[in-house]
């Protein structure tokens, strides 16, 4: 019986990391994309607006949740790293595809 538990938490704690990761994942592509909205649409508030709010849609999100879990992740440099790590990676395949990339660089700061 104890080994079935143990063998459970174990699962349970490789689980939640992965989850995590996809997470961070997730929020890092989020940031890159508002990003490029922000500066495909400055100047026009109205677009920026919708393009941000259909970001957020097609990630399944809200603005409040995305903001609080950055929040959340700002406690942790591992997370903090990962996310940027991971921003990098999205900025990086945006540009090998093509699409229309006005970011040179994102500052990594935790």
């Amino acid at each position: 019986m104890k080994i079935l538990l143990l063998g459970f938490f174990v699962i349970s704690i490789f689980s939640c990391q992965s989850n995590n990761q996809n997470d961070i994942s997730k929020l890092s592509k989020i940031y890159v994309d508002i990003l490029v909205v922000e500066e495909s649409y400055r100047g026009m508030p109205d677009s920026l607006i919708n393009n941000k709010n259909k970001i957020f849609e097609n990630y399944g999100i809200t603005e409040e949740k995305y903001n609080e879990s950055l929040k959340g992740m700002e406690e942790s440099s591992e997370e903090w790293n990962l996310f940027f790590e991971n921003a990098l990676a999205h900025l990086d395949s945006l540009k090998k595809i093509g699409k229309p990339v006005m970011i040179d660089s994102l500052q990594v700061q935790p």
